[in-house]
């Protein structure tokens, strides 16, 4: 069973899920490829690049609430999901920032649903339940260390594996020289960075554990620039009472 799925559109991706979500079961992780194109990702970096201010790090975000203002936020130490030392530019759905982002959201949330055979709506506008909401954000692992340590992701829905979908703005080799995205399969750490482009959607079982190892940890940090490992995902959330 491969793990790469070569595709000329989103529709194909949606066509082919069934057999996008076996991989994934079976193996662990899925990379599909073609959906996306380089112009796009760049448009989407140099979005992230022109909104990025070195003053605007902020280490608490609090708790999520409707009609709360997007934000930058530099993640460095312990935290109850895991350890890390990354940064976050969050864009949330009822924002007008949201829009540089809408198109590949959409398709990322349509993934996302499909493969735990949810409504179209859940997480969206008519959701039913109003408690729960998407927010879009991209991580950035900074040269110098940037690194996520062993972790799952948990979900509320029974029986989801919580899956995760990711769009990759950046490719090893080219934009940073070692460390990347892991899984653990059948208690082996997996590489699946070396699998990666630029454009790749990256699919994997958030209930196994998975990480990022450091990036270009042998290197200088480098905190005053958006470099080093990036990815845009989009997840569903609820707000905190």
């Amino acid at each position: 069973m491969s793990h790469l799925y070569e595709v000329t559109s989103f529709q194909e991706v949606y066509d082919r899920i069934d057999s996008i979500r076996d991989t994934v079961d079976t193996i662990g992780f899925a990379i599909i490829r073609g959906s996306v194109s380089g112009g796009d990702i760049e448009r989407y970096k140099g979005r992230v690049r022109h909104l990025y201010s070195p003053v605007s790090d902020v280490r608490i975000s609090g708790h999520y609430q409707r009609g709360s203002k997007d934000f930058q936020r530099l993640d460095l130490g312990e935290y109850p999901s895991s350890s890390r030392f990354a940064r976050y530019f969050f864009f949330f759905s009822w924002n007008e920032n949201d829009q540089h982002f809408l198109d590949i959201n959409r398709a990322q949330m349509r993934i996302f649903n499909l493969l735990a055979r949810q409504p179209s709506s859940f997480g969206l506008e008519g959701d039913d339940d109003d408690n729960r909401f998407r927010v879009s954000f991209v991580i950035q692992y900074p040269l110098g260390g940037g690194f996520m340590s062993k972790h799952r992701e948990h979900s509320k829905v029974k029986d989801d594996k919580a899956y995760v979908v990711y769009l990759a703005l950046t490719t090893r080799g080219i934009d940073y020289d070692k460390g990347g995205g892991y899984v653990v399969i059948n208690d082996t750490m997996t590489d699946i960075e070396e699998h990666v482009l630029a454009s790749d959607l990256v699919v994997y079982r958030g209930d196994m554990f998975h990480g990022v190892n450091g990036i270009d940890r042998d290197k200088p940090v480098v905190l005053n620039e958006v470099c080093g490992r990036m990815i845009l995902t989009t997840q569903v959330n609820y707000f905190t009472p």
